[in-house]
């Protein structure tokens, strides 16, 4: 007889999956592909439009379906993903090594990144390259660039910030985590937020 065990109370796990912004995506670019293909347009723009946006409405639609972890807190650390697609953007982070948890806004997107301890060892296969520091400097204003490019952003699942916190409290009382784009402390164990940089 197989024993089913039951959930880890306060783990706070979010899975990409359908919900009003896939939701969105999907339909509209539907919709362009069904209004392409209605009025009167010469062949090469049908194929160029419905091809551009079956492909986008495919993509999401198999990110949807995924039902992948984009973001867990448990009793071992942090796991994020960034790309449901792309297994190699998963990536574990022991409570030991983390120093806080920011969240940070983009255009109305919330990311969410892991600032590590100095003592932490380095991140395999995660080179911030030059051309990519400006972005994030944009997308990302005021976060570390490690943090800032190995974030994960709530793009296909939705971020919970009431339950990340307190999954943080019960299982790493010490993390601080920084809401970046209010300046408020999520968790209350700190008196005083500490600097995002």
């Amino acid at each position: 007889m197989i024993q089913v065990m039951p959930p880890e109370p306060f783990v706070y796990e979010a899975r990409y999956g359908w919900n009003r912004q896939s939701g969105k995506i999907i339909g509209g670019s539907l919709i362009f592909c069904a209004v392409m293909l209605l009025i009167p347009s010469p062949l090469w723009a049908r194929i160029f439009v419905v091809g551009f946006f079956g492909l986008c409405a495919l993509v999401f639609l198999s990110v949807s379906l995924t039902r992948k972890t984009a973001l867990r807190v448990d009793s071992a650390g942090v796991t994020t993903r960034s790309y449901p697609l792309q297994p190699r953007s998963t990536r574990f982070y022991p409570w030991e090594d983390i120093d806080k948890i920011l969240i940070w806004q983009y255009q109305r997107m919330k990311s969410v990144g892991v600032q590590r301890r100095d003592t932490a060892a380095p991140l395999m296969n995660q080179p911030i390259r030059s051309i990519s520091r400006g972005a994030l400097a944009i997308t990302a204003p005021g976060i570390p660039p490690e943090v800032a490019a190995t974030g994960v952003a709530a793009n296909g699942w939705a971020l919970d910030l009431s339950r990340l916190a307190q999954a943080v409290a019960h299982f790493a009382p010490t993390v601080p985590v920084l809401d970046t784009t209010t300046g408020r402390l999520l968790n209350p164990s700190h008196p005083e937020p500490p600097d995002p940089a």
